[in-house]
């Protein structure tokens, strides 16, 4: 039980340290790699029905393609919600997004 909690705890310290500046890259990338299977399922399902293989309703190719593609737009759509509410929270607490290392040449 606490193995998994540790996971859990790990997996979110990955992803606030790589993606809290820029969710969308993390939930964009998420969305379009689920609009490409849908896509992509969606048309294999077309290509088998096209050259009678199989109907429609005899695989579940049609259906993964919906919940891919549907999928995949809200990802992107959470990806830019969520872009939006971090740049509100660092505009409300006059913060930047980013850290500064060092200043170099500067008087």
């Amino acid at each position: 039980y606490r193995v998994f909690k540790v996971i859990l705890d790990l997996i979110v310290i990955k992803f606030l340290e790589k993606y809290a500046t820029r969710p969308i890259h993390f939930f964009g990338g998420m969305g379009f790699i689920s609009l490409f299977l849908g896509v992509v399922a969606g048309l294999i399902s077309l290509f088998l029905r096209i050259f009678s293989i199989k109907y429609l309703v005899e695989t579940p190719l049609p259906i993964f393609s919906a919940l891919l593609i549907i999928v995949g737009v809200q990802l992107v759509a959470l990806g830019v919600v969520a872009e939006m509410i971090m740049r509100t929270h660092y505009e409300a607490h006059d913060k930047m997004p980013y850290l500064i290392k060092s200043k170099i040449n500067i008087d």
